[in-house]
């Protein structure tokens, strides 16, 4: 009984693959463009293009969440991402912003569709 039990743990942890945390880390450009992000396990992103962001993030519910701060307040981005091997794909990304703890407006959706490969 023990075995068996065993046996399908093994099984369900080997399905799962690694969480999308630990996928995530790591250097990623989109392809054609400047565009980079860099995704650190102390949860902290750099993401460079004409300017340069950084900001914290984690993920919940399957999902990438990330914050940047600046003088203009907080910025929450929320991303629907698939990760295959060495691919991102950024999906739907709603955006909530405020100020003093209050929010600015209403929450900005948009359908994404981003790709980005691991940088070796």
């Amino acid at each position: 009984m023990q075995a068996k039990l065993l046996v399908c743990l093994v099984f369900l942890l080997s399905a799962c693959g690694r969480p999308l945390e630990t996928r995530l880390v790591g250097r990623w450009r989109r392809p054609g463009t400047p565009m980079e992000i860099t995704f650190r396990a102390d949860h902290t992103f750099t993401l460079s293009s004409d300017q340069i962001w950084s900001g914290t993030w984690h993920t919940q519910s399957g999902q990438l969440i990330t914050v940047v701060e600046s003088e203009h307040g907080e910025l929450t981005d929320t991303y629907d991402v698939k990760v295959q091997r060495d691919e991102i794909l950024f999906g739907r990304k709603v955006s909530v912003q405020k100020r003093d703890g209050r929010y600015l407006g209403e929450p900005h959706v948009e359908s994404g569709g981003s790709l980005y490969r691991r940088v070796r």
